[in-house]
Parts: structure tokens; sequence; C-alpha cells
């Protein structure tokens, strides 16, 4: 039996040295930030030991996508199989900062116990001044040179005290209020690095010999991505629209990116790759009431290779002043395009967003004042850009900067099927425009068993800028979705017409001060027992 035992720790201990473990801490070198998701890259150096071996890479992200782990090796060495694990068992080495504030709370206690200690003091000195001036107020023959130097000594030694308590009072208060700070500070922290577990990567690999190899792994992290954001330029009418195109970049993966080679994708690895699949449609007869609604879907009617690029910093600097360039190169592939940060970036993991410059543009624009004065009576300027699929744009918010002074904010939104994008570039206070209804105009008949309302109403644009403006102007009239309600256009002013959405649109120009009237009415024609409604 004891030979057996013998045995089996031997076999065991052979065992244990045929299989080496070794943790090694590697460098982020890439990142690739997604729409969802950021791809990083990391890169080690090691020496690995002959036969079958573990390569520990620790310290990494608990957020880590394990089915998107790749693993390279390069060196004399064969890669078997590639893991990912937490480790809730690692020493942690308590942190700078939570030492320091470790040693404020220790040093504020000590202060406060001392004040307590001068207070106690004090106060024990006062009660043994409040005593002996009892006892000699009793006793007899004091004289009245002993009477005043008595109540000189309570009234200066008294004040001293309560002045001493008074400054020591204060002190302790600001010790305790700093010390509680400190303290609730210090449990953020101490919560922050217990919650913080680690990720590790696990290599086996095997080597005829004690080898050196470089590893380079890649995998997906949760908890990181960026969102579009530009800034719009234009100082003029005739001048093309600039457009810087930006990143803001967030994380909170655990680790700070520092001095990394930052990809901005406008790709997004959570969306759904599964194929739509077609099954059959069914239909019956439904046994409740009818409902009519409107189940048009809503249309918006104003629709109806590898560059290199440089941006400067936006700080202003003297020519001949040398600045670094910021370069971005674009990399476009089958189904993503890429912008390559030239010069390293950082991303602290806060969940903050930080800005990246992407790319900028000069877009040449038509521009054109536009009005729907139904739901609006504002002007607004439009900037009509063609073939915008070049630049690779994704729905953002936008702010709007004309000569350098900041207008407001708009959206712009690449996602239309038109050939043309429309970026609103703000309103226009120097167009007036009214919508009134005309109400010698409207009226109400019955015909038969029928009702029939007409309407009729009065657009008037006024020019108060000093040169000529080119507006386009859109109203609309109910469509139908019922075949037992007519509608008709009476009246359109030469409006062109689109009858399947029921668009009326007017493009006009204006002369300084010039104004123009606008007029169209419909009918609509139902059973009277009947109520109609937009939808």
């Amino acid at each position: 039996m004891l030979k057996a035992i013998s045995t089996f720790f031997i076999l065991l201990l052979l065992n244990t040295s045929l299989f080496a473990s070794k943790t090694v801490d590697s460098k982020i070198k890439d990142v690739t930030v997604y729409s969802q998701y950021a791809r990083i890259t990391r890169s080690v150096s090691a020496t690995i030991a002959s036969g079958s071996s573990e390569l520990i890479l620790g310290n990494l992200s608990t957020n880590v996508v394990t089915s998107s782990i790749q693993a390279k090796i390069k060196g004399s060495a064969t890669l078997l199989s590639v893991s990912f694990q937490h480790n809730y068992l690692e020493n942690k080495k308590v942190p700078k900062q939570i030492k320091v504030l470790q040693d404020s709370i220790l040093l504020s206690s000590n202060n406060i116990t001392w004040i307590k200690s001068q207070k106690a003091t004090l106060q024990g000195e006062e009660q043994l001044i409040n005593t002996n001036n009892k006892l000699g107020s009793t006793e007899q023959g004091m004289t009245v040179e002993q009477l005043q130097s008595l109540t000189k000594f309570y009234r200066e030694r008294m004040l001293a005290i309560r002045k001493s308590l008074y400054n020591l009072n204060i002190d302790e208060l600001e010790l305790t209020q700093k010390r509680t700070r400190i303290q609730s500070h210090l449990n953020q922290l101490n919560a922050n690095n217990r919650a913080k577990q680690t990720g590790e990567i696990v290599l086996n690999v095997v080597a005829n010999a004690s080898a050196k190899v470089n590893v380079t792994i890649t995998y997906l992290v949760q908890g990181a991505g960026w969102t579009p954001v530009y800034d719009i330029r234009y100082k003029g009418i005739d001048k093309p629209v600039n457009l810087n195109y930006k990143a803001n970049v967030y994380q909170s993966t655990g680790y700070d990116w520092s001095n990394v080679n930052l990809t901005i994708s406008n790709g997004n690895p959570a969306q759904n790759n599964n194929r739509p699949i077609l099954n059959p449609i069914h239909i019956n007869f439904f046994t409740g009431q009818a409902v009519y609604r409107n189940t048009a879907p809503a249309v918006n009617m104003a629709y109806a290779g590898a560059r290199e690029i440089k941006l400067y910093d936006e700080v202003l600097v003297e020519e001949e002043v040398s600045a670094p360039i910021y370069t971005v190169t674009t990399n476009q592939n089958q189904i993503t395009t890429e912008f390559a940060i030239e010069i390293p970036q950082s991303v602290p993991s806060d969940g903050k967003y930080h800005l990246v410059a992407v790319d900028e543009y000069d877009l040449a624009a038509n521009y054109q004042y536009h009005s729907v004065p139904r739901l609006d009576k504002g002007a607004f300027l439009l900037a009509k850009v063609s073939d915008f699929g070049q630049y690779n744009l994704l729905p953002g918010q936008a702010n709007i900067f004309f000569e350098d002074m900041y207008v407001g904010q708009t959206q712009i939104n690449p996602n239309v099927s038109s050939d043309t994008l429309l970026i609103s570039m703000g309103r226009d206070n120097g167009i007036n425009i009214s919508r009134t209804q005309l109400n010698d105009l409207t009226s109400t008949k019955l015909i038969g068993s029928n009702k029939k309302q007409t309407y009729a109403y009065e657009i008037i644009v006024k020019n108060n800028k000093g040169r000529e403006i080119d507006i386009e102007i859109l109203d609309a009239i109910p469509i139908s979705q019922n075949s037992e309600i007519e509608v008709e256009l009476i009246e359109s002013d030469d409006a062109e017409y689109l009858s399947d959405y029921g668009k009326l649109s007017w493009e006009t120009k204006l002369a300084p001060g010039e104004s123009k009237k606008l007029r169209f009415s419909y009918s609509v024609k139902y059973p009277k027992d009947k109520t109609v409604s937009e939808l």
C-alpha cells in the first residue's frame, strides 16, 4: 500500500514537471471601436518550456466575448487550444490611491483624538476653577484685593478656556467632515476594487525545446462603442459646406486604453446576421369590429477604396509654429468602412464620451430655403448634397456654425433612398411666412345622403432679406383610406401635386422685399351619418 502511494506521488510530480504554467502580462497594441463592442489586439513575447505548457495572458477585462478570441503564435511552438477563464483568487495589490486615502483617514482620526484630549483637559480645568471659586466664596475674611485678584483670574482664564474650546470644536468639526468625505470615496474605491475580477486567456502550447515565442491575441469586448457627431460650417450659400466628422468614443471595459492605435469602424458585430426567412401568410375572417386606421408608412416629403486625409488640431496655431499633423486613413472593405487614426490615442475606462476626429469634407452643395407652414411657420435653409454615399456618414447629431458663430443643432440622416442628402442649416428669421384658413371659401353642404366639406387656405411668403431667395413651400391635403370618402383637389395655384402622398409643393424665387400669395383648396365628401378625421 505504501509503495502504491509513493508511486502515485512520483507520477504526479513527474506530470507536474512536464506541464509548466506561466502567467504573462500583455500590452494592448490596437483597438478597433465599432458602434457596439470593440476589438482588442494584444501582443506579448515569452519563453516557453519544452513539452506541453500553459501560457496565461492575465489581467484582462471580464467583458471578453469568448467566441471572438483568436490567437497567433510565432516561434518554434505549436498552439493547441485557446480558452478564457475568470480569475477570482489573484491577490490584488492595494492601489496607491486607496493607500493614500487610508493614510489620510488615519491622520485625521489621530488629530481628532488629540483634539478630544485637549478639550477634556480644558473642560477639567474649567470644572476645577468653578469648584475652587465656590469654595473661595464661602471662606470668611477675604480682603478686597484677594477678591479682585480672584475675579480677574476667573475672568481671564475662563475666557481663554472658552476660546480654546471654541477653536478646538471648529477644528474637530472640519476634520470629522473631511474624514467622512475621504471615507465615502474610499468605500467607493474599495467596492470597485473588490468587484473587479480579472479575465485570463489560456494558451495550451507544445514545443520540442525551450523557445521564445511572440503571441498576438484579438478579441471583442462589451461595454465599448462610439456614436457619430458632426460640426457643419458654412460661410454663405455660394460656398461649400465644411463637415467635420467626429466620433464620441466610450468604454467601460475595466482597463484604460493608453496610447493605442485606434480605429473607428462603422461595423456592428452585435447586429443580427441571420438571413430572414419568409413564412406563409395566412388570412381569415375577423369577427371583431372593424377599425379604420392609417397603415401607410410615414413618408418624409422632403425626400420623395483607401484614402488619406489630413486633419489639424482645432487649436489655432500660427503658420510658423510646426504642429503635429492629425492623419486618418480611410479603408473600405466589402461590408464596413474603417478610419485608422495614425496618432496614438488614449481612452480611459470611465464610460464617458471622448471625442476623436475621424474625417473632414468640403461638400459641394446646392442651397434652397424650405418651409412647411402647416407644421412650422419658419423658413429653413437646406443644403442639398449629391452623391453623399462616398462620405460613409452615419445618422447623428450635428452642430451648425455660420461664419464661426454657433447657430444650433440639427440631425444628419443618410439612411434615405434618395440620391440627395438634405441638411438643415437652421432657421432664417429674415423670411416671414403665414398660413391662414379662408373662411369665405370654406363651406359645408349636404348633397343627398352625403356631406361635402370644402377647405381653402392661403400662404403668404415675404422676403425681408437684401438678396433674392429660392424657396420651396410644402403642404398637403388628406388621402382617403376608404372608398366612401372622396377627396378632391379644387385649386392648387400651380403647385406640383403628388396624389399618392397628397403632397403640394411650390418652388418660387422672391426678390428683396417681395411677397407672394399661394392658395389651395380641396373638398371631402362622405356619408352624412358618419364622421371623418385625419389620421
